[in-house]
């Protein structure tokens, strides 16, 4: 699987970076054949949001959250 994690107003450190692979890694239970994950992570303010874009099984899936909380 292909990740591509980007930034935008923050710095992408490892930490955060690995906690994305790993919450990643945990839809391979769920789809045969997860191709790649497109992950845009931002900062507005005082919210912490995160941009999701998956392509599985012939499927593009899309999710987008905030929080206060990066590592939510």
């Amino acid at each position: 699987m292909r990740v591509q994690i980007t930034a935008r107003h923050m710095e992408l450190t490892d930490g955060i970076k690995s906690h994305v692979e790993q919450s990643l890694d945990k839809l391979v239970q769920h789809f045969d054949k997860l191709i790649d994950a497109d992950v845009v992570l931002s900062t507005e303010k005082h919210r912490h949001v995160a941009d999701i874009t998956l392509h599985a099984n012939g499927l593009r899936i899309h999710s987008k959250d905030a929080t206060d909380d990066m590592y939510v």
